[in-house]
């Protein structure tokens, strides 16, 4: 593949060696939007084309057979597919605290302007990663067993909300940089992509309130675990989270869900290391025996 660059000595043929992801949107019905953007990269020699691809897609919610659940956390992301509820973990928090105090080391030394930007742009390229990953995992899922995505509707001064009454500064900045609204807008964008229909409720509660009573939950016997005083259930938060999320989705279209009885079930419990799942093109393709399981 060769193209046409305009220079000072004329029209100039330069041979293109096309990036994988350039066929996928050729082959998929994308168009180019403008015309491609050239960058010189001077260090490898080589020049960079970016290209915009556009494609029309239809997004609705009549044909859709199922709903999955999403609940955005600092340092996991659950989601809820049928009766199962996958738990992936992303490590935000540890990347967080380590690049911090790796900046507090390098702005004692002076001189340090090229190695502070050095360590943003790689904290930033590595959260971006990740949340990448689980959009392609959610969106992937969501066509395969053409459902609807149902995400919390997080406000725009969702962090400055959730530092209300925070006295830890340490704390404080591990929320702001846990990107909750760029997790979200990373699956839905995916999910636009891949015609899949995205759905936004109510954010407020839904990790502690009983998803079998509205009851308001207290804190269990370990950490992340909630307990109704009233029906006597006990579960984790993410858990909690996800039912309370596609519960919301459900009653505001009309198909209000049979309350679940504290006797029926549990839901089937999947936690997912990072190792476990960077690699998986969807959740239904993930290996039974390297899955680490847990009842609720």
């Amino acid at each position: 593949t060769t193209i046409l660059i305009y220079t000072h000595r004329g029209w100039m043929p330069v041979e293109l060696a096309p990036h994988k992801l350039y066929w996928r949107y050729i082959n998929n019905g994308w168009a180019l939007r403008t015309q491609p953007k050239v960058k010189i990269d001077c260090k490898h020699k080589r020049l960079l084309m970016h290209f915009v691809f556009v494609k029309t897609t239809s997004t609705g919610e009549d044909g859709a057979k199922h709903v999955i659940s999403v609940d955005v956390n600092e340092n996991n992301v659950a989601v809820k597919v049928l009766d199962k509820v996958y738990i992936l973990e992303t490590g935000i928090k540890r990347i967080t605290i380590g690049y911090a105090r790796y900046r507090e080391v390098v702005q004692s030394v002076k001189g340090n302007g090229y190695v502070g930007r050095a360590i943003r742009g790689r904290e930033h390229r590595r959260k971006k990663d990740i949340r990448l990953k689980i959009a392609n995992i959610v969106s992937n899922t969501a066509e395969k067993l053409n459902a609807v995505v149902v995400l919390e509707n997080l406000p725009k001064q969702c962090p400055r909300n959730m530092i209300k009454g925070v006295k830890d500064p340490a704390l404080k900045h591990r929320i702001y940089q846990a990107g909750f609204r760029g997790m979200v807008r990373a699956i839905e964008e995916k999910c636009l992509e891949r015609g899949v229909f995205v759905a936004k409720v109510d954010p407020r509660n839904t990790s502690s309130t009983c998803p079998y009573c509205n009851s308001k939950l207290m804190r269990g016997r370990a950490s992340r675990r909630l307990k109704c005083l009233k029906c006597g259930v006990e579960m984790g938060r993410d858990v909690v989270g996800v039912m309370n999320i596609e519960r919301r989705y459900l009653t505001s279209k009309g198909l209000v869900p049979l309350a679940p009885m504290p006797s029926d079930p549990a839901l089937e419990v999947v936690v997912l290391p990072m190792k476990e799942w960077a690699r998986r093109k969807s959740l239904d393709t993930t290996n039974k025996h390297e899955l680490m399981r847990m009842s609720i």
